[in-house]
């Protein structure tokens, strides 16, 4: 019996060493049916938009640029990521662009074109679109079009209405017809915040398109006002000044346009536009005058 007993414990013994091996085997086994299914997953599409993301936040527009482009040729994308990838590379070209000091004619309509694709594909725009669309019409000389998004951006984020109505306002007061330009005009000085610079400036502008309807006095009026409240700004004093001595040239008061012509060229200095019609009419009141001598 005894013998009997310490045959049995022994065969299970030597099946005892058996269960470990057993258990490793299970192990094994269900770790590579994990990796048949769950194979080692890459990163996601957002994940690598992110990279393009964070290169545009660090400042690296050419960068975010190769990862974009990168994106578009080698990925399947769905519309939405696909017109993601297009707004970005729009706000990108933009971002190199200014990095660089460029303003290049085809890196603006490569903006236009990969936010109209994105738009196109269901992407919603945002007063950043906006503003950057219309940026880049200006810049090509599409007045209608910038001004439609300027005015799109500013709908989109009303806080913005007093900078969008002032790029408004400086593309109208290039175009033929100026009266759209003192609608605007009128809207924004009626904008209570406004600075008493950011007033004069308007004033000023209101001023200039009197003064092409031939309204001197009234002009006259408004450029005295702007004088008073812009005292800060001498660049803006010297424009003040020039309309005023034009506006005294074309009254005939020689003397009171001379002196404001003069006052003008101090402030504004050669390199701005003005400064060479300043000098014009300066030399045109000295030949009246030298006429009126030899008379």
């Amino acid at each position: 019996m005894d013998a009997m007993a310490s045959q049995r414990t022994t065969r299970r013994l030597k099946q005892l060493w058996q269960l470990p091996l057993l258990v490793i085997s299970l192990g094994l086994f269900v770790f590579a049916a994990y990796l048949f299914i769950d194979p080692k997953r890459g990163p996601t599409i957002d994940e690598k938009i992110a990279v393009a993301t964070d290169h545009l936040t660090h400042e690296r527009p050419k960068a975010a640029i190769d990862q974009l482009n990168l994106l578009l040729k080698n990925e399947k994308l769905d519309q939405p990521h696909e017109a993601k990838i297009h707004l970005m590379l729009g706000e990108a070209i933009q971002a190199a662009q200014i990095g660089g000091k460029l303003n290049l004619v085809r890196n603006h309509e490569n903006i236009i074109d990969q936010t109209r694709a994105a738009l196109a594909m269901g992407a919603q725009p945002d007063f950043a679109v906006f503003k950057r669309l219309g940026e880049s019409f200006q810049a090509l000389g599409r007045a209608k079009d910038a001004v439609k998004n300027y005015r799109d951006a500013l709908r989109a984020d009303p806080n913005q209405t007093i900078a969008m109505e002032k790029r408004i306002i400086e593309i109208q007061s290039n175009e033929e017809d100026r009266a759209p330009e003192s609608l605007t005009l009128e809207d924004y000085l009626s904008h209570s915040e406004l600075s008493p610079t950011e007033r004069a400036w308007a004033q000023g502008e209101m001023a200039h398109l009197l003064i092409d309807r031939g309204n001197f006095s009234e002009a006259r009026s408004l450029l005295n006002q702007a004088l008073k409240i812009g005292a800060n700004d001498p660049v803006q004093q010297g424009v003040a000044h020039y309309w005023l001595g034009y506006c005294g040239y074309k009254l005939g008061e020689n003397e009171e346009a001379e002196r404001f012509l003069r006052a003008s060229r101090d402030e504004i200095r050669p390199q701005h536009p003005l400064d060479g019609d300043a000098f014009y009419y300066q030399g045109k009141i000295q030949e009246a005058k030298n006429e009126s001598a030899s008379a």
